[in-house]
């Protein structure tokens, strides 16, 4: 607090947005105690502020009184001369009224002198509201933010203007998923206020995918994503589970603030890698959040990052002091539980098994690509279901496994064959042969292409057809073949058919985005390469490390999630292809 005020708790207060204040109690008399009670416009207390009893001497006059209103006024965010200024819940409540009401409350505290005598504090109730303790960690932890009022209303107005239908649409979503995302979240030790994190990264969307390949809620690049044991492969995307990939993102947010101690610096390397961000701070004389922003090595975009989640944040936990709909209370879901099925089960037919539909049973299970669970999996694949389910589930797959059971065989196509035709050999319907094998739309067949088809194991094999293995599609860690030099005219789709591959595959393995456009010459990994970590030594480069592992400086940027321009340091580890030789 600034000097002249007596001992204070104010600032360790609760941000006090969309307040109204009430005039002092009718009949009090002077040298009372008296409180000025504080409310939010729900008409829940948030506390009140005491007026001493008795004088004190060393009271404030003068530009000591100016100063202290200033303080006050702006600890409450209220300061500057005008309205447009407050905080959008402050206007909303009336910001010239409240701020007279403050006034009168400073006026008070500046009266004579001997006012000021038995002073001990001047204290704010514990507030109630139900998002306190959200505020409480939001102005706690980046409060270094929210020093910059502008930068942060910059980025509240996009949202309140420009991208209100989004932003309500993405509250919506997140009504269901907050609180199992804040319980993770505080189990491993990160302030459940990063839970809307996935508000700026996806609006809290499982599929949402970037152009630089990032997926899921929290938008984890492939290399993160298996950095913090994620599943990742064309028959699984963990990114894509809401609590699993919750845990992951709160590992990696509590790696990030035990490297730089910095809750805003975490989430700067969040954005941005941790390289670049370790590198600025290296050159700087001190290792701050302010000094960082005032880099001019710093992109715009991760300073943009943190004011960004700021403000996002403050509208989420309280979107009606800023004039937004809040999302209605999500129904509750029915309780759940896992069952473990060994080998490739067919979604629809355990949503047949279990009398409920297919699309609700693929809900609980988001991580799930295909429409089937992933094969050759030793300890067999968490199927989650309807508790009340899931004992005929078991039933089903203890004594009718092969009703439920996937096989898969592959066929080549002929000169002229159209896939109706196959799909008639087969039994399957069409649309299942198009999805596993990446057909999108009515396509000529190319001559020669192996197409993969799921074959039910109650459903009988077409004359002459045997099945070529009940594990999982072929997969090309057998083959001699694990790379492909792009043609003019190739696309993902083309390739990834031709292997026998998803594009989700493609891109995970090569880095590259769902809709990246190739060119000829570009060699594309068909196989996802194992890797083995090459630990930093001081002095060393990417360029050596990369020369000396006979691979490029871009392969090792792309495979340690180091954007253009981050930087390694002694004892970072680096992963390095074992296709690459030392």
């Amino acid at each position: 607090m600034a000097t002249g005020w007596p001992s204070s708790r104010l600032g360790a207060s609760r941000p006090l947005g969309g307040l109204v204040g009430s005039a002092p109690r009718p009949g009090a008399r002077r040298g009372d105690h008296e409180t000025f009670a504080i409310r939010h416009r729900s008409g829940q207390g948030l506390g009140g502020v005491v007026v001493p009893p008795r004088p004190r001497h060393d009271a404030p006059h003068g530009r000591g009184v100016a100063a202290s209103v200033r303080v006050l006024l702006e600890g409450l965010g209220l300061g500057g001369d005008r309205d447009r200024n407050l905080d959008p819940p402050l206007r909303a409540a009336g910001g010239g009224r409240l701020r007279r009401r403050l006034l009168l409350v400073v006026l008070l505290l500046s009266l004579p002198a001997r006012s000021w005598a038995a002073v001990e504090e001047l204290s704010i109730a514990p507030p109630t509201h139900p998002s306190a303790p959200l505020h409480a960690e939001l102005t706690t932890h980046f409060g270094v933010v929210l020093a910059d009022a502008s930068h942060v209303a910059q980025w509240r107005d996009v949202y309140l203007h420009q991208r209100r239908d989004w932003l309500e649409g993405s509250l919506r979503r997140a009504a269901r998923l907050l609180p199992r995302f804040q319980a993770i979240l505080e189990k491993v030790g990160v302030p459940q206020v990063l839970s809307y994190l996935p508000l700026i990264e996806s609006g809290f969307q499982g599929r949402a995918t970037s152009t630089m390949g990032a997926g899921g809620y929290w938008q984890f690049i492939p290399s993160t994503a298996h950095n913090f044991g994620l599943t990742l492969n064309p028959w699984v995307d963990e990114r894509r589970d809401p609590e699993i990939a919750t845990r992951a993102a709160g590992r990696y947010l509590k790696r990030l603030h035990n490297t730089f101690h910095d809750w805003p610096l975490a989430l700067m390397a969040y954005n941005s890698g941790e390289g670049r961000i370790a590198g600025i701070l290296s050159s700087l004389p001190s290792r701050t959040y302010r000094e960082v922003v005032r880099s001019a090595q710093t992109p715009p975009e991760t300073i943009d990052y943190v004011a960004n989640f700021v403000a996002a944040a403050q509208i989420a936990i309280d979107p009606e002091g800023y004039g937004v709909t809040p999302p209605a209370s999500p129904t509750p879901l029915p309780e759940t539980t896992v069952v473990t099925v060994r080998g490739s089960v067919d979604l629809s037919s355990v949503a047949s098994t279990m009398a409920m539909e297919e699309a609700e049973l693929r809900r609980l299970n988001p991580a799930l690509l295909q429409d089937c669970t992933p094969p050759g999996v030793k300890q067999g694949y968490p199927l989650r279901v309807p508790a009340t389910a899931a004992e005929s589930l078991r039933a089903s797959l203890a004594h009718n496994p092969k009703t439920l059971s996937t096989r898969w065989t592959t066929h080549r196509v002929e000169p002229g064959e159209p896939l109706s035709a196959i799909a008639d050999r087969y039994h399957v319907p069409m649309d299942d042969i198009a999805r596993f094998n990446n057909l999108r739309g009515p396509r000529r067949l190319q001559a020669g292409t192996d197409l993969l088809i799921p074959v039910p194991e109650g459903h009988a094999l077409a004359k002459n057809t045997q099945p070529e293995r009940q594990d999982p599609p072929p997969r090309l860690q057998d083959s001699r073949q694990a790379t492909h030099t792009v043609r003019a005219g190739d696309s993902l789709q083309a390739i990834a058919q031709r292997y026998r591959l998803t594009v989700g595959a493609l891109v995970a393995w090569n880095g590259l985005a769902a809709n990246a456009t190739l060119h000829p010459g570009q060699i594309l990994q068909l196989k996802q390469r194992p890797f083995h970590f090459h630990n930093v030594r001081q002095g060393e480069s990417l360029w050596q490390i990369a020369k000396r592992y006979n691979t490029t400086v871009q392969d090792l940027r792309r495979h340690n999630g180091l954007g253009r321009g981050g930087l390694i340091h002694p004892g970072d580890q680096l992963k390095i292809p074992t296709s690459s030789g030392a």
